[in-house]
């Protein structure tokens, strides 16, 4: 029997794969992909966490995060997380296509739990040292891996195209994503992307809708909405544990974005709870 990848009505793109451990500079934005994620956690414990459930993972434990989910991973302080993490696009979970939010993210590997892993790490090794002929082997490795999992997982999914993000571009993002409170400079981002600034603003602004910096302002700002409405921690902290220049800058940029300056939102969501708890403690009342 010949096998013709032509059939296929797609072809699934790996576009990055990353090995990351928790050293204390992470930070908790929830975010989303156009594109499906796997994580296999090397070491430690943490969670993952969703807009509405948070799922504790540790070791050997495998996650797939679906196109459009929004997320982020916390890690243990006493037993930090260690992790890969792979990002393909044109992959379809058929059952969850609608409601990304219902599909349980853990899934038990059982007896291919050491190839899964051996898989990964062969595939980080190709992607990150680059030698001659490692893109036939990334496709290679990953049509193994893909075709494992369909044998394990007993949950149908599909080749669909979906919005191809370009590899450079993911590699982007992510980094501001796990860099936003850092002193990013549009240099510093272009070099982890490998395209010209020019090109990086161009590329961007049409797979994300803004410009890197823009977009990095957006991330530190929705960081601030979370410690702003859920910790008691001053101004000017939450701007510099967010990563702007200047508190003054900050609450220019939040007022921009939001409407009302960083004060205002704390009262705000202040006043929302307060809210909340007094309607439920009337729904109390005999």
């Amino acid at each position: 029997m010949i096998v013709n990848f032509q059939d296929l009505p797609v072809i699934p793109q790996v576009l990055y794969i990353t090995h990351s451990k928790y050293e204390k500079d992470w930070g908790t934005i929830l975010h989303s992909h156009a594109f499906t994620e796997f994580i296999f956690i090397e070491s430690g414990k943490g969670e993952i966490c969703t807009q509405t459930q948070t799922y504790p993972v540790e070791k050997k434990d495998f996650i797939v995060l679906l196109p459009n989910l929004m997320h982020t991973e916390r890690s243990s302080p006493d037993e930090p997380l260690e992790y890969y993490v792979l990002g393909v696009s044109n992959m379809m979970f058929e059952a969850y296509h609608d409601d990304p939010s219902s599909f349980y993210p853990i899934l038990e590997l059982g007896n291919i739990n050491d190839k899964v892993r051996s898989l990964l790490v062969t595939l980080y090794h190709e992607m990150h040292t680059q030698r001659s002929g490692y893109e036939l082997m990334v496709g290679s490795i990953y049509l193994q891996f893909t075709v494992l999992l369909m044998r394990h997982m007993k949950i149908d999914f599909s080749f669909t195209e979906s919005h191809n993000m370009r590899r450079e571009i993911a590699y982007a993002k992510n980094y501001i994503d796990k860099h936003y409170m850092e002193n990013l400079s549009l240099e510093e981002i272009a070099e982890q992307s490998y395209l010209s600034k020019f090109h990086l603003v161009r590329e961007f602004c049409r797979y994300i809708g803004f410009t890197p910096m823009a977009y990095l302002t957006e991330r530190r700002i929705i960081e601030a909405k979370m410690l702003l409405s859920s910790t008691n921690m001053t101004i000017l902290d939450i701007s510099n544990e967010v990563g702007f220049s200047s508190s003054s800058y900050f609450s220019q940029r939040f007022k921009a974005s939001c409407g009302m300056t960083p004060l205002r939102y704390r009262q705000n969501s202040y006043l929302k709870e307060l809210e909340k708890t007094l309607e439920h403690d009337i729904s109390l009342d005999p």
